[in-house]
């Protein structure tokens, strides 16, 4: 039997992959803005990342404390660590949502709605007597995710968890 009609093929349990949802050439031009995506965060050199016992080593206080010392140590201690960084702050980013299914749920809805909306129907859009163009579509997808994170009463969850990488309760 040809796969497609073997039992227990993943399409006979409802499950299909992104080229069987978007189509081929919705599904490589979604491949190819990833990777223009990949190539920008080389740029930046978020691909380099150093050893966690150097990023967590012993603090050495400058000789002065001046204003351009400091300065220049944070911004060099941050290049030096800027992969080390963001992987730490995503995965406070992923605690929070791991401690707050109704957050995970709200940013779900609005992922599904963001993918829709940019990625299944692409170009513009015409809603009554108005067309939205994609600028218009990603502000109004904007305004709609404040609008569903306030309903939901996430958004104070969100900018809290973003700002000190607490959530309630953290002290």
């Amino acid at each position: 039997l040809h796969a497609r009609h073997r039992p227990g093929n993943r399409r006979d349990q409802g499950m299909h992959s992104i080229r069987d949802v978007l189509g081929p050439a919705k599904t490589e031009e979604l491949l190819d803005q990833l990777h223009v995506t990949y190539e920008k965060m080389k740029t930046l050199g978020l691909k380099e990342l150093q050893p966690w016992d150097s990023f967590f080593s012993n603090f050495k206080p400058p000789k002065t404390w001046s204003r351009e010392d400091v300065e220049k140590r944070v911004v060099t201690n941050f290049y030096q660590f800027r992969t080390n960084y963001v992987l730490l702050s995503l995965g406070v980013v992923v605690l929070s949502l791991v401690t707050s299914p109704a957050l995970i749920m709200v940013l779900l809805l609005c992922a599904g709605m963001w993918f829709y909306v940019m990625v299944v129907k692409p170009g513009p859009i015409v809603v009554g007597e108005n067309e939205y163009d994609e600028p218009k579509k990603a502000i109004a997808c904007g305004g709609a995710t404040l609008v569903l994170l306030m309903l939901f009463g996430q958004l104070l969850k969100v900018g809290v968890r973003s700002k000190s990488g607490r959530g309630e309760g953290g002290s």
